[in-house]
């Protein structure tokens, strides 16, 4: 209550915003005018409702709809799963802050939700890209560093340079996307930064390959934008509050508009390039071992062959997926896709995904179970719960080799696929 939230940003007002918050027993929810059902008053206190054990909406820090309503959720935590430092009461504040400020964006700024299917299809890493990365960041954090307002501008326009010399090896629909997530995550990490009282040039999420690399980036640079932002455009969350339209790299180009960029030495840039050579040579080697683990690991594995009707994307976790090489991702935490004929789930254990897009997924891979899986076959239909998977067509056949189950999907008559 002690914070005011349109210092963070015009016309954010936390108390407006309903909160779910689960603390390891119950749920509690705040800001409710009309609490769902399964809520009920805490005691006397008329403006906190609880519910029994956790809500079996709430997955983690993150956003729902309860009854259609826009609510904040926050699983308490006692120390950062990046850091493992221990957190304060401020920092738990700050943190369901940054969720409250999700659902005000959600609100007044429809169009910044990133579109997170695009990440799922960025390009396999090369040196170049991760020799460009590490310039921008280390030009970044220069800037913020800067002792003068001169000098943070010089910098500022190099760490541009290297972003947009990055994007212009990607596409125009990664720039949109990058561009999308500095503006929603980036800035629900300014806020929540700001409220916990801690500096803005952090670097405690970066981890160094796409595609986590990538989104991981968007909560860091756009909150290091914003710190710049606030030093050389003091008036630029109201520029962006007046249009919406407008992207954190657009407002630090303007306001560094004249300032020629600087770069590090001669030295430092050759230690750099080769450094990211190694670095990739010893990424793409582990990749390799990863992959010839995952194709011996113990016990069966379930193919799904969707070749002849692709799956599309309904949910992975970026920041749990690893690259294995164009077209072929790693997916530890979750993964989710479907087609008209049905949906396969994966949870908390290994998929290996291969695809040429977000919307063409053409096999997905699930090794290392403990038994047998009991396929149930129904008409022209299976369907399969156990250790983690579900899924469920309506059209397939089935087929055993060694200790591989192979489930091949069948386009239904009359499709284009």
């Amino acid at each position: 209550r002690g914070i005011d939230g349109t210092s963070l940003w015009p016309g954010f007002n936390p108390q407006e915003i309903p909160a779910a918050i689960f603390d390891g027993k119950n749920t509690y929810l705040i800001h409710s005018v009309n609490p769902p059902s399964g809520f009920a008053p805490t005691g006397e206190n008329l403006e906190t409702y609880t519910y029994p054990g956790r809500h079996p909406q709430i997955y983690g820090n993150g956003r729902i709809q309860l009854d259609g309503t826009w609510v904040a959720t926050v699983v308490l935590r006692e120390r950062s799963p990046l850091t493992g430092n221990v957190y304060t009461p401020r920092d738990l504040a700050a943190i369901l802050l940054h969720e409250m400020f999700h659902v005000h964006q959600r609100l007044h700024y429809p169009k910044w939700a990133p579109n997170e299917a695009v990440l799922f299809s960025y390009p396999y890493d090369t040196p170049e890209r991760l020799y460009l990365r590490r310039l921008e960041m280390k030009s970044f954090l220069r800037a913020l560093n800067s002792p003068d307002d001169s000098e943070a501008r010089k910098w500022s326009a190099a760490a541009l340079g290297y972003w947009n010399r990055g994007l212009s090896l990607l596409g125009q629909d990664r720039q949109q996307y990058e561009d999308e997530l500095q503006r929603f995550e980036g800035l629900g990490n300014y806020v929540e930064r700001i409220a916990a009282g801690k500096s803005l040039a952090s670097e405690d999420r970066y981890q160094e390959f796409v595609p986590g690399v990538i989104r991981d980036l968007g909560y860091l640079e756009g909150s290091w934008t914003a710190g710049l932002l606030d030093r050389l455009d003091p008036d630029w969350r109201h520029e962006m509050d007046r249009d919406p339209s407008q992207s954190l790299a657009t407002l630090l180009s303007q306001a560094c508009s004249g300032a020629s960029p600087v770069s590090l030495s001669q030295e430092d840039l050759k230690r750099l390039e080769v450094t990211a050579q190694v670095d990739f040579d010893i990424w793409r080697e582990e990749s390799t071992k990863l992959r010839d683990e995952l194709e011996n690991r113990p016990g069966y594995q379930v193919v799904i062959d969707s070749e002849a009707f692709p799956l599309s994307l309904r949910m992975f976790f970026a920041t749990h997926t690893e690259a294995l090489s164009d077209g072929e991702s790693l997916h530890r935490r979750l993964f989710m896709a479907a087609n008209s004929g049905g949906s396969l789930e994966v949870r908390r254990r290994d998929c290996v995904v291969t695809a040429t897009g977000p919307y063409s997924i053409l096999k997905v891979t699930i090794p290392g179970f403990t038994t047998e899986p009991e396929i149930m076959q129904a008409a022209n239909g299976v369907s399969l719960e156990a250790q983690g998977v579900r899924l469920d067509f309506s059209r397939a056949t089935v087929s055993r080799t060694d200790q591989t189950v192979l489930i091949k999907l069948q386009a239904p008559p009359n499709s284009d696929n």
